[in-house]
């Protein structure tokens, strides 16, 4: 007798294991299929916003500007501030998500003088990782002179800090 309950047990345990089997594929299936349809995190999803950004170049003081990283993939910064409020001067850009933690970007903006004269037009490459709220970058910049030359490539590096989304 002990033989014939053995069996019947053994039967109902597999059962009561296949049946787990198939409730936890059956649970994990639609997150499986959520998660292979559904858009990943990518740089594209953090790096949109705004940010406090201080760049610094060897040899020059570290500069603050602002940088608005928008979802169609512009870039316009905004460097320091001038007499009466206004910006030194206004730039542009694009960038490119290049991984879920990284992006790059290409930069233009004018470089005045102290006086106010145009000493050129700033042209920029950065390739950065972001981190939660914040971002580091390095690349180069060159500034196409009005006479027609080109000083640099010269290293530049930025830090950002995200201001809001």
């Amino acid at each position: 007798m002990i033989e014939r309950l053995a069996g019947p047990r053994t039967l109902l345990d597999a059962v009561r294991t296949g049946a787990v089997l198939v409730a936890a594929v059956l649970a994990l299936a639609p997150t499986t299929a959520a998660s292979a349809t559904a858009p990943t995190d990518s740089a594209a999803d953090s790096v949109v916003g705004r940010w406090e950004t201080t760049v610094r170049s060897p040899g020059k003081p570290p500069t603050r500007v602002v940088i608005v990283f928008h979802a169609d993939h512009r870039v316009e910064l905004t460097g320091q501030v001038g007499a009466g409020g206004e910006p030194v001067w206004v730039g542009t850009g694009s960038w490119r998500d290049t991984s879920p933690t990284t992006f790059g970007f290409d930069l233009t903006h004018p470089m005045p003088a102290p006086d106010g004269t145009l000493l050129g037009t700033v042209r920029g490459h950065q390739e950065g990782v972001l981190s939660s709220d914040g971002f580091r970058t390095t690349g180069d910049a060159s500034l196409d002179q009005p006479d027609g030359s080109t000083a640099g490539p010269y290293p530049v590096s930025m830090t950002g800090t995200r201001a809001r989304r």
